[in-house]
């Protein structure tokens, strides 16, 4: 069940699953490793004592469920903000680039600085505008996604005893 979700904490390489004596033992197979292995009950019992404590109480959700149109809104606002800061941040960087290109053509700084700092500038905008065309997409906002990971993280504990082997 658990096949190339355990590691070895010695050497870090995936233990293997084997049937041994009607039960599943996973251990790592690297040669310098001691041979110890866990059984496969072992490891569902502290993989379920870990999905417990993320189940969600009813107060708990009732908070998150008020929480969460209070987050949308405010997100708006915040979304206009990021994005007119941004757009800001690219003109400014596009004011110092144009000087940039008059220092250089005045020949006041030489070609291998000027390359430099061009490169720097341009990587720089780039990730700007990458930064900006998300906020301006919008198609996941951050309260949309806490929302969508909160319900995941609430039911993982059922999900985990419903699901097949």
């Amino acid at each position: 069940m658990f096949r190339r979700l355990l590691t070895c904490k010695q050497c870090g390489y995936s233990l293997i699953g084997e049937i041994q004596k009607g039960h599943v033992y996973y251990r790592c197979h690297t040669a310098g490793c001691p041979t110890a292995s866990i059984r496969e009950d072992i490891v569902e019992e502290a993989a379920l004592e870990r999905l417990l404590p993320l189940e969600f109480s009813e107060e708990e959700k009732s908070y998150v469920q008020t929480r969460v149109p209070q987050l949308k809104s405010d997100w708006e606002n915040r979304r206009e903000e990021e994005v007119n800061a941004l757009a800001l941040r690219i003109k400014s960087l596009e004011d110092r680039l144009g000087r940039l290109t008059d220092a250089f053509v005045d020949r006041l700084i030489e070609k291998e600085i000027f390359e430099q700092r061009k490169g720097a500038f341009l990587a720089e905008r780039k990730d700007l505008e990458e930064k900006l065309a998300q906020l301006r997409d919008g198609s996941r906002s951050v309260p949309d996604r806490l929302q969508e990971f909160l319900e995941l993280a609430g039911s993982a504990y059922l999900l985990y005893k419903s699901a097949l082997p």
